[in-house]
C-alpha cells in the first residue's frame, strides 16, 4: 500500500505542479510532430486505398478502447487513500471489460468486411483488435503515474513508443506490407508504451483471485 502513498507530494506540490505544467505543453507538440512526419512518410509507401480499409476499422477499435477504460483510472487519481488491493481490482475490471469489447470487436469484423464490400477489412478488424486490450493493460499503470505526479515519465514512455512504431511501419511499408504496416504501427506503440509503464513503475497488480470487487464499488460508481 506504500506504492499508493503520495503524502510527501504536499511538501513541494507547487514546484511539482509547475514542471508537470510544461511537461504538458512540451511533449503534445512533439507527439503531434512526430504524428505529421509518419502520416506524410506512410502515404508516400501505402496506396490509398490501404489506408481508407484502415480507417474503416479506426472508429470501432477506438470507441471500444474508450469504453474498456470506464474511467476507473480517475478513481486512482483523485482518491486520497489507495490500497494495492483496490488498484488491482479496478486493473482487472479493467481487464476483464478489454476482453469482452476486444471479443465484440472481432465479432464484427465479418459483418462489417460485408456492409463495406471490403473482404480484407475482415482480417483488419481482427488484426486491430488487440489493441483495446493492450490499451486496458497500461490504463491503471497511467492512473499510478499521474498520482504520483511522474507526468514526464508518462509523456517519455508515450513519445518513444511513438517513434518506434513509426520507425516499424516505415521499413514495413517500404519491405510492402501496406495496410498491414499501419496495423502495426498502432499495435506496437501501444504494446511499447506497456512496456515502458510497466519498466518504470514495476507495479505488479494481486492475482485477481484476491480481488475485493465490494471496495471497488464507489471507484465503479465514479466512474460511471
Amino acid at each position: 500500500d506504500r506504492f499508493f502513498d503520495v503524502s510527501n507530494l504536499q511538501k513541494d506540490l507547487g514546484a511539482r505542479t509547475g514542471k508537470s505544467a510544461s511537461t504538458v505543453l512540451f511533449f503534445p507538440g512533439a507527439r503531434f510532430g512526430i504524428t505529421m512526419l509518419s502520416t506524410a512518410i506512410l502515404a508516400r509507401l501505402i496506396a490509398p486505398e490501404q489506408h481508407g480499409i484502415f480507417v474503416l476499422a479506426l472508429p470501432a477499435v477506438f470507441i471500444a478502447a474508450g469504453f474498456s477504460e470506464f474511467g476507473l483510472a480517475q478513481a486512482v487519481v483523485q482518491r486520497k487513500h489507495v490500497s494495492h488491493k483496490l488498484a488491482s481490482t479496478l486493473f482487472w475490471i479493467n481487464v476483464s471489460i478489454g476482453v469482452l469489447l476486444t471479443l465484440a470487436v472481432v465479432a464484427l469484423a465479418i459483418p462489417a468486411a460485408q456492409f463495406y464490400e471490403q473482404t480484407q477489412l475482415a482480417a483488419v478488424f481482427v488484426a486491430l483488435a488487440p489493441y483495446i486490450f493492450l490499451s486496458v493493460l497500461s490504463t491503471q499503470y497511467v492512473a499510478i503515474l499521474q498520482r504520483q505526479m511522474r507526468i514526464r515519465v508518462f509523456e517519455v514512455c508515450s513519445l518513444v513508443g511513438l517513434t518506434l512504431s513509426l520507425v516499424v511501419a516505415t521499413i514495413a511499408a517500404w519491405l510492402g506490407a501496406g495496410v498491414w504496416a499501419l496495423v502495426a504501427q498502432l499495435l506496437l506503440s501501444q504494446l511499447a508504451l506497456f512496456v515502458l509503464l510497466y519498466v518504470n513503475t514495476r507495479w505488479l497488480p494481486a492475482p485477481p483471485w484476491q480481488a475485493n470487487f465490494l471496495e471497488a464499488l464507489h471507484p465503479i460508481n465514479f466512474g460511471c
